[in-house]
Parts: C-alpha cells; sequence; structure tokens
C-alpha cells in the first residue's frame, strides 16, 4: 500500500467517525429535549387562556370515582393560614367549594393538593380515586368563573363547564397524569 492510499484510507476513517459522533450527539440532544417538555410545566404555564379553555358545548363524562378518601366541610377545621392571596381574591375564594378525584394512578396526590387548597383557602368538600387519565381538567359546575381561579391556583389543566342542578361544589378537579405535585 502507498502512503497516499494510507493517507486516503486515514482521511476516509476520520470523516465516518466525525459523523457518527454528530449523529450520536443529535439523537442525545432530542432525547433531553422530549423529556424536559415533557416532564416540565414551563410550557404550560405561558399557554392563552383560548387554548385552556374548552368550549360549553363539548362535554366530557366524568370517570365513575372509586372513594379513595371522603372528607366532608363538617369535619375538616379549616386552616387560618392563607398563601400570598390579596384580600378580594381571598374573599372570593373562600367561598369556593371543590371536589378532586385523584386520576393520576399515584397514591395521597389528591390528598395532598386538598391539603394545599385548603391553606389557599378554599373550601375541599370531598377527595376521591378515579380511573387513570392523562390530562388534567378543571370543571366549572356553575356560572360563578371559579373555575378559572382554581385553574391559576393549581397552575395546570383544561376547563369546561357542566351545569349541575343542587350540587354541593362548584368546581371539580380531575387530576390526570400531567399532573406534578
Amino acid at each position: 500500500m502507498s502512503k497516499s492510499n494510507k493517507k486516503h484510507i486515514l482521511d476516509h476513517f476520520e470523516h465516518i467517525f466525525l459523523l457518527f459522533g454528530s449523529i450520536v450527539i443529535i439523537v442525545l440532544s432530542l432525547v433531553v429535549a422530549v423529556n424536559f417538555t415533557k416532564d416540565s410545566r414551563i410550557f404550560a404555564k405561558g399557554k392563552p387562556a383560548a387554548q385552556q379553555t374548552v368550549a360549553t358545548a363539548q362535554k366530557k363524562e366524568v370517570p365513575t370515582p372509586v372513594v379513595e378518601e371522603q372528607k366532608t366541610a363538617e369535619n375538616t377545621s379549616e386552616p387560618k393560614e392563607k398563601n400570598s392571596i390579596s384580600s378580594d381574591s381571598e374573599k372570593k375564594t373562600s367561598s369556593i367549594r371543590v371536589e378532586i378525584i385523584n386520576s393520576t394512578g399515584k397514591k395521597g396526590v389528591g390528598t395532598s393538593l386538598g391539603n394545599t387548597l385548603k391553606n389557599s383557602g378554599l373550601k375541599v368538600i370531598s377527595v376521591k380515586s378515579g380511573k387513570f387519565t392523562s390530562k388534567t381538567k378543571v370543571i366549572e359546575r356553575n356560572n360563578n368563573g371559579y373555575g378559572d381561579d382554581v385553574i391559576k391556583l393549581i397552575k395546570i389543566g383544561r376547563l369546561s363547564k357542566e351545569s349541575i342542578k343542587n350540587t354541593k361544589v362548584d368546581v371539580t378537579i380531575i387530576l390526570g397524569g400531567d399532573y406534578l405535585p
């Protein structure tokens, strides 16, 4: 083999090595980017309200809940401390009655959110467990605008409006797999 052939072969291997390295870096970058977008709430916070609101006409059936833990307003004491809520919104949120359905597939997530919402001044009527769902939904049970307030507090969820007469709750929160406590 001549000296020029050896140099040509070495150049060829160098190009193959650089190409392979570039492909590996691109694939790893894509894997990191996909995992970041799946696990991060950064992208959910910046969504316009139009994307978060579902038309009133679109109603989906709520999964039949299996009782995980039933709490009523009568047998739970309301915490006195509030989490940095202004006095106007404090008065408004203190009258919001909430039902939580934990459909994340993880135990205790609904109870944890319930405690957080109580500390924020909401009245948690019940915490239940439901069939797994991937997306968090906030269902406003009457036309008082409380659904938007709850979405602002939990920082996730799509709003739908489903009126139910003679209900004890203003808002139902169905926690999905996208909810990160």
